[in-house]
């Protein structure tokens, strides 16, 4: 079980910590029940953003999966981690903590090696909805 936290002796509480087993009826109390609705709600919120976001790069005629990688990748080795993610941030204006770049790649890497590769950056930057479709080149399509 991988957990995402850095603190290893809360890792630890947590893995040593006696498991219940919870009955059919049994309930959690009222506001720890409205505190992970509310986890939930605002990871839905985040879902349908980033969506929107995905779905806004898609449909500019100049975006391009792999010109999106390489923009971050700019020592061209095929992988992204949190030093070339935190320098495509801090040139875009954002300086991001080692915190929140190692959770970025966390949250989008599927191996779990702490790096991004191409595969897993464009299976994250796919809308939810489907596949990216490829738009024709417009400028060579024959005329009707």
């Amino acid at each position: 079980m991988l957990l995402p936290c850095e603190d290893n002796g809360l890792r630890n509480m947590c893995l040593d910590r006696p498991s219940h087993r919870v009955g059919k009826y049994d309930a959690l109390p009222r506001d720890i029940e409205n505190g992970m609705k509310e986890v939930i709600e605002n990871e839905l919120d985040l879902m349908r953003h980033q969506d929107g976001l995905r779905h806004e790069c898609e449909v500019r005629y100049d975006y391009n999966l792999g010109a999106a990688f390489r923009s971050v990748d700019k020592y061209n080795d095929g992988r992204i981690d949190t030093f070339n993610l935190g320098a495509f941030l801090r040139s875009q204006g954002h300086f991001a903590t080692e915190k929140e770049l190692l959770s970025i790649i966390r949250r989008i890497d599927t191996d779990g090696d702490a790096r991004l590769s191409f595969p897993e950056f464009s299976d994250f930057m796919r809308p939810v909805g489907g596949p990216v479709v490829e738009r024709p080149d417009v400028r060579n399509a024959p005329r009707q």
